[in-house]
């Protein structure tokens, strides 16, 4: 009865010890590997970018994810895209706004709660609205090539956990 009672007692203090957060945290890790192997699998650039955007949305909730290379003007010029309807045709669009920018100097995920809130968000033209947006930069060698973005279009913040498991798509698709 002590040791059941200790057992309750320690769940309620740490929860994250508990037998469902650690079967939880053994899922998101298969998931994440299977993630990883798959985009590591295809030969053409066509193809990687779009198994990369597949996959993550395994990892990352979103309404729309899009990969982006960088140009030499410091602009993103999109190469695929997920969760738009065919008419928004994105191939080859480019755009740069401020948040780009601190991306591309940062070499760091930039998130925002809600883009309504945040000056330095501009939407690509004729696009739906989004509220809730993330940076993630790919990089090879430390130099940024490009840009995973993921949207929503409600006002959701992604969690540290979608945050953690973007960058290390970002970081295995930058490798490959």
């Amino acid at each position: 009865a002590l040791r059941e009672e200790i057992a309750r007692e320690r769940r309620r203090v740490e929860p994250e010890l508990t037998v469902e957060a650690e079967r939880g945290r053994r899922v998101e890790a298969e998931t994440l590997r299977e993630v990883l192997e798959a985009i590591n699998r295809p030969t053409s650039l066509d193809l990687i970018l779009t198994e990369i955007l597949k996959q993550i949305s395994r990892l990352v909730n979103s309404d729309s994810a899009l990969i982006a290379l960088l140009e030499g003007d410091g602009s993103f010029r999109v190469q695929a895209a997920r969760g738009l309807a065919e008419t928004y045709s994105l191939g080859g669009r480019r755009f740069r706004n401020a948040l780009t920018d601190e991306l591309r100097e940062s070499r760091a995920v930039v998130s925002v709660a809600d883009v309504a809130d945040d000056p330095r968000f501009e939407a690509i033209p004729d696009l739906p609205p989004v509220r809730s947006w993330c940076g993630v930069p790919l990089l090879v060698e430390g130099d940024i090539v490009g840009i995973l973005t993921f949207s929503r279009d409600r006002v959701e913040p992604f969690e540290e956990v979608e945050l953690h498991s973007a960058k290390a798509v970002a970081f295995s698709a930058g490798r490959g």
